[in-house]
């Protein structure tokens, strides 16, 4: 009951002073939360050498994984003790800066507005540190997919997920979802070598983000009732059929683009390497960012909701 108040709250303080995104990236705000994924690279980097076998990539990728699990349940048991009794507001203000919910609506919005002004340089560059490492390469259709994907994934991988282990395990589950969510963004490779370091952390994302990944297709089925273009039974159908096996990305794509009716994915794609996903085009703009922010607000109202039951 108290871990889901205190979350309640964070969401509320990111939505109100979570941005501007601008205003953030002048304080240094972004850098600082950049900081752990640059730590796992440069890690990466030592550890991951082309001279070693796949099955020594693959043992040092589970020590790395172990060993930022076992840091993150430490870290977060020492917070937790910091914060307990007056100290709660801190803990709201931490939880609030490390909640996403008003920096991937800021990111979608600002590429939306580059698209519509046809600034497309200015609009990549806005996924500039970003998993979108092809960026450069993207067009105008591209960069529309990418907002809409950004806002799926974020909401399943950064808000929900989070938030349902705190309510669980307060802040040690906390700190185990993003940084195993990090891990994956940042160790996951389409090549061999670099699939089998990153095994570990592919795995262990798969299973810590199975039930959450679910929990947000749902949401996003209820979603539908209150979006007009959305049919509900075409959506839920097809939603349902990617729920057993899929990773919790496909899964965040998939319900994003049965719902709003685009084409997600594809090649050029951050967090879907091969194919398309969803029944409609893939020839997006700036109107569908728009529903996708709408939609993506409207999730968050539903999570509050959720949240309301564990109170």
């Amino acid at each position: 009951m108290e871990h889901a108040l205190l979350i309640l709250c964070a969401l509320l303080v990111n939505a109100v002073f979570g941005g501007p995104r601008r205003l953030h990236e002048a304080l240094g705000l972004g850098r600082l939360t950049r900081l752990p994924a640059h730590g796992v690279r440069d890690v990466e980097r030592r550890l991951n050498r082309e001279n070693r076998s796949s099955k020594a990539r693959r043992i040092r990728g589970w020590i790395v994984v172990g060993f930022v699990v076992f840091s993150c349940i430490v870290f977060g048991r020492l917070l937790g003790w910091i914060f307990q009794g007056n100290m709660q507001a801190g803990e709201v203000a931490l939880l609030a800066f490390l909640l996403p919910f008003r920096s991937s609506l800021d990111t979608a919005g600002a590429i939306r507005k580059e698209l519509r002004a046809h600034h497309l340089n200015a609009a990549r560059q806005v996924l500039e540190h970003t998993a979108w490492r092809h960026h450069p390469k993207l067009d105008d259709h591209g960069l529309a997919r990418a907002a809409i994907e950004i806002l799926a994934v974020h909401f399943s991988e950064k808000i929900v997920a989070p938030v349902l282990f705190y309510i669980l395990f307060g802040l040690p589950g906390f700190f185990v979802s993003r940084m195993v969510y990090i891990m994956q963004e940042t160790l996951v490779r389409p090549t061999e070598s670099e699939q089998a370091f990153g095994y570990g952390a592919r795995k262990l994302h798969y299973l810590l983000h199975y039930i959450p990944a679910r929990v947000t297709a749902l949401l996003w089925i209820c979603a539908a009732i209150f979006i007009p273009s959305a049919t509900i039974g075409d959506s839920a159908s097809q939603i349902s059929k990617g729920l057993l096996g899929e990773s919790p990305q496909d899964i965040a794509l998939l319900s994003a683009s049965s719902v709003l009716h685009v084409g997600l994915g594809g090649p050029m794609s951050a967090y879907m390497h091969e194919g398309w996903v969803g029944p409609g085009t893939a020839r997006i703009g700036d109107a569908d960012i728009k529903r996708a922010m709408r939609a993506y607000v409207l999730l968050h109202v539903l999570l509050f909701c959720l949240i309301g039951l564990f109170i």
